[in-house]
């Protein structure tokens, strides 16, 4: 087994640095996108480390652009054939689990169908609470400057609303968080299905979170199936758009359920601290 980390990051190389280390053992293979915003000369002393794409994206929250980002580094993973999974996540996020426990979720999962399976992935059918149609049917322009952004809003109010059935041509959308981990024949089949229908992924470019919307109607239409939710956990305070920062409590807490990692890490690391899993370097 080796899982191929899909490291999606703009700021912050101190705890990117302690996420590298620690998937640093023979379980996994880095794969990093910096947010061409970003000064990716402040990541240098990490270049060796994992591999770094140098065809960035410029990245921005609600925008397609995360969805390019994270199509950038599956395609840089599956050139590997040593994958055989893969694990979205942020530059802030670490694992809850030892290397030998993550392996031990993911074999489960693939013994429970026949040697297939370890697709974690929070997904149901649009609409339901907090992704109402509105996400789809509505006009976004998120990959601008916000205030670009606020005014091409404004003004697209004045158009009627999208049909989602029209514009995905009778694809359900379906929808869920991020963050999530694959098997390689999905990665696989959802790459090769966006490359082969360019009218969906334009469909998706004036979304809103299209990041939490386009992999996961991909993945319910071409009929695949979760082995389990979203691997990875996080906190939320109601109306904040991003998670709470792990504390040493809420991260003893979090140990406590299943999920393989945590997010999001700030002032509080487990790597600063006797609490960290540690890397099993020899699984």
């Amino acid at each position: 087994m080796k899982i191929a980390a899909l490291i999606q990051a703009h700021h912050r190389p101190d705890l990117m640095e302690k996420l590298l280390d620690r998937l640093s053992g023979n379980l996994w293979t880095r794969y990093v996108h910096i947010d061409a915003k970003s000064d990716i000369g402040v990541f240098a002393p990490l270049f060796g480390k994992a591999d770094f794409l140098q065809d960035r994206v410029a990245v921005y929250w609600g925008g397609f652009s995360q969805v390019e980002a994270t199509l950038r580094l599956t395609e840089a993973a599956l050139a590997n054939p040593d994958v055989t999974h893969l694990y979205l996540m942020s530059g802030q996020d670490y694992p809850l689990r030892s290397d030998e426990e993550i392996r031990q979720v993911i074999a489960m999962a693939a013994r429970d169908k026949g040697g297939k399976g370890g697709n974690f992935i929070e997904i149901a059918r649009m609409p339901f609470p907090d992704k109402p149609m509105s996400r789809i049917e509505k006009r976004f322009f998120r990959d601008n400057p916000p205030a670009v952004a606020i005014w091409l809003e404004r003004a697209a109010r004045l158009l009627p609303r999208r049909k989602a059935e029209v514009l995905l041509r009778g694809i359900a959308p379906h929808a869920g968080w991020q963050w999530w981990l694959l098997e390689r024949r999905v990665a696989e089949e959802i790459l090769a299905f966006h490359k082969a229908n360019p009218w969906c992924s334009k469909a998706f470019q004036s979304t809103f979170c299209s990041d939490e919307v386009f992999f996961q109607t991909l993945f319910a239409h071409l009929g695949l199936e979760a082995d389990g939710p979203g691997p990875t956990i996080m906190r939320w305070t109601p109306g904040r758009y991003n998670p709470d920062p792990i504390t040493a409590e809420v991260y003893e807490d979090m140990r406590r359920d299943w999920h393989l990692m945590g997010r999001k890490f700030s002032d509080f690391h487990p790597a600063d601290s006797s609490l960290d899993q540690g890397s099993d370097s020899q699984v």
